[in-house]
């Protein structure tokens, strides 16, 4: 996490992110076009999370939720931002090769159930996640064993890093976020923005954040995500510095009454068949009165 101590450039950090990837609807700008692809990922998500639901689920259903915490239930979404990365098999509570993939075929800056907001209910509770190339029950690319997921919170966990680093870059990992923590409001205001910014790109290195052109935010690292911040809606233009010359630029226009997180995903210096810089976002939360896509 960044500093507590320096809240404008906290500040800044999460606007900066927000602008990484509030351009356009608010969802995955790399990819609206794949979006209705993720409709048979929600269901197998669902369908899965409803076999591992168990009697601690106190009767509430398992279907994709609205984020902002469920009740008892954990509510969790998973986001494929390997650059590298082909498309992955996601199992949940389950070993490969011993049952079904809970998320199918989850392409690169992909999110399922998706990126706009839904999340599925899963009964609280500790899960051993493996992720593994899609169609093959092995190898394992990433194997978390006892990831924790508490009553009432939202949770994405990210597939980050490179399948196959080179030159110290970090490899393929999980990095589990929680949307709802104790400490930050579970719904924005009704005339602001909430963001959250990550830090996902692999050979980026250390980036500058420049908002309107004036530098908020220096060093920000790989895998550091900031706290949800409070930001004026309005449209703004972010740019993303490495030694001081831009080389990611976003014009962004921030929606009332939403909560979101951006990405800045990719490489930086990408190699044949890499995925370039970029950035995508998802909707976490929207305030009931707001004026944000399911405010409305």
């Amino acid at each position: 996490m960044l500093s507590k101590t320096a809240v404008l450039s906290r500040y800044v950090a999460v606007l900066v992110a927000l602008t990484l990837g509030l351009f356009g609807s608010g969802c995955d700008a790399l990819t609206t076009s794949e979006s209705a692809d993720l409709g048979s990922e929600a269901s197998t998500l669902t369908k899965s999370a409803e076999a591992a639901r168990g009697d601690n689920a106190r009767g509430s259903s398992v279907a994709d939720r609205r984020g902002q915490g469920s009740g008892p239930i954990a509510d969790v979404r998973v986001g494929h931002l390997s650059p590298d990365a082909p498309a992955v098999d996601v199992y949940v509570g389950v070993e490969p090769g011993e049952g079904s993939p809970a998320i199918p075929n989850l392409s690169y800056a992909n999110f399922a159930p998706n990126a706009d907001g839904d999340y599925v209910g899963l009964r609280f509770g500790t899960y051993d996640i493996a992720v593994t190339p899609a169609g093959a029950a092995g190898p394992q690319v990433i194997d978390v064993d006892g990831l924790s997921l508490d009553a009432n919170k939202d949770y994405t966990i990210l597939a980050i890093g490179e399948l196959s680093p080179e030159n110290g870059e970090p490899g393929i990992q999980a990095l589990p976020l929680v949307d709802n923590g104790d400490d930050e409001p579970a719904l924005p205001p009704r005339d602001k923005t909430l963001v959250r910014f990550v830090h996902a790109s692999p050979d980026a290195g250390a980036v500058d954040i420049a908002v309107d052109g004036q530098i908020v935010l220096v060093g920000v690292t790989f895998a550091a995500a900031s706290p949800y911040l409070e930001v004026a809606s309005g449209d703004r233009t972010v740019e993303i510095l490495k030694g001081g010359t831009a080389v990611l630029t976003i014009p962004v226009g921030l929606v009332e009454g939403t909560k979101i997180t951006a990405y800045v995903i990719g490489n930086a210096t990408p190699e044949p068949g890499d995925a370039a810089l970029s950035a995508v976002t998802t909707l976490d939360a929207t305030s009931p009165g707001g004026t944000g896509p399911l405010g409305r």
